[in-house]
């Protein structure tokens, strides 16, 4: 699992849910805005907190993701995740 950058959400601090949109692209780099794959919004957390699941060049990324400054952070591993363990 690589690191992950968003095309969304604030320069520091959380991605919250109704400040973002349904969908946003994910970024190799910062500083490179091609995206390799693409986030939908699939939640929140009790604090209003977005969770996005992710896909990446086609290939679906387990679990739940927030975005703080720009990266996605792992946050959750579903129990429908193929390689839950």
């Amino acid at each position: 699992m690589g690191t992950y950058y968003a095309n969304v959400g604030p320069v520091r601090g959380s991605a919250m849910y109704r400040d973002t949109p349904p969908a946003a692209g994910v970024l190799e780099s910062p500083d490179n805005p091609t995206p390799i794959g693409q986030a939908v919004e699939a939640g929140w957390t009790e604090n209003g907190v977005a969770l996005w699941r992710l896909m990446i060049r086609g290939v679906a990324v387990p679990g739940l993701w927030s975005i703080i400054d720009r990266q996605f952070i792992p946050q959750f591993k579903s129990a429908t995740d193929q390689d839950r363990e």
